[in-house]
């Protein structure tokens, strides 16, 4: 599989977003996630996929296994993609520097840099910001490749100039000596096709979703 702009090739990337949306809609019906926190903002939809996001991966391991055995239509390939995303890095991050195969992502929690592949929007996209960017995401294995999620909240400020100086001669460090992380897992086998269900480009598709949190979000609002 080849890496270009930083992103996985597209239809990888559909299989992934498609797969967490599945989880994120299982997790919003099973979990209970606003019914328990009534006292829960919810602004729009992106803050809502975040929260939904945020609360299932913190019990991945039984929300996966749970939504595993909910859903009979699963691949082998899909279940074993799944079982891999119980090894996930929640973390805040600062993107120090855009490679031609990937992002550097330094995590301010366990000090190591993590070479990362986007999905289906580009970084430049997702951050239209300078560099260094601080942000909170989850980091998920995809076969070789450490993935985002998607749901990012990005911070815009200025890093301090020595915290800035300190984290670049840090990143070359790293990169001199090879000490870039780019893998969570062992990967899987390369002619595994991950079979999540329909194509994320399709017109039913975006209005199922679109309508899915729209009427969760009023529902939030209004508890």
């Amino acid at each position: 599989m080849a890496i270009k702009n930083m992103k996985l090739p597209l239809p990888d990337a559909h299989r992934c977003v498609d797969l967490l949306d599945r989880v994120d809609r299982f997790a919003v019906l099973n979990l209970k996630i606003f019914k328990r926190n009534r006292r829960i903002v919810v602004e729009n939809d992106l803050e809502a996929r975040l929260i939904v996001r945020e609360r299932w991966q913190r019990c991945s391991e039984t929300v996966i296994e749970n939504f595993i055995h909910a859903n009979n239509d699963l691949s082998v390939a899909a279940i074993q993609l799944l079982k891999s995303w119980k090894k996930r890095l929640r973390a805040n991050f600062v993107v120090v520097a855009y490679c031609p195969q990937y992002a550097v992502f330094y995590s301010v929690d366990d000090y190591k840099f993590y070479g990362v592949v986007a999905l289906t929007d580009g970084f430049d996209v997702m951050l239209p910001y300078k560099l260094p960017v601080f942000l909170e995401t989850i980091l998920l294995p995809y076969n070789e490749y450490i993935i985002w999620d998607g749901l990012v909240r990005a911070s815009a400020d200025v890093l301090d100039e020595i915290v800035t100086s300190t984290i670049l001669d840090a990143y070359e460090e790293a990169k001199n000596n090879g000490e870039i992380i780019t893998t969570l897992q062992t990967p899987l086998m390369s002619n595994e096709v991950v079979d999540c269900g329909t194509p994320a480009d399709s017109v039913a598709h975006k209005l199922g979703d679109w309508h899915f949190w729209k009427k969760w979000r009023n529902k939030f609002l209004g508890w």
